[in-house]
């Protein structure tokens, strides 16, 4: 149960963190507010 409970934090959090950037990881776009892990890298 637990595992199935962090899968779905973890997808929640990734959504946001998608919406947030406007770019998915590792995807460099001129509406890019910011990094994800870091690091991203242009085109």
């Amino acid at each position: 149960m637990a595992r199935l409970v962090e899968q779905v934090l973890n997808q929640i959090l990734e959504a946001q963190v998608t919406e947030q950037l406007k770019a998915k990881p590792y995807e460099g776009t001129e509406e890019r507010q910011g990094y994800r892990y870091g690091t991203w890298r242009n085109r």
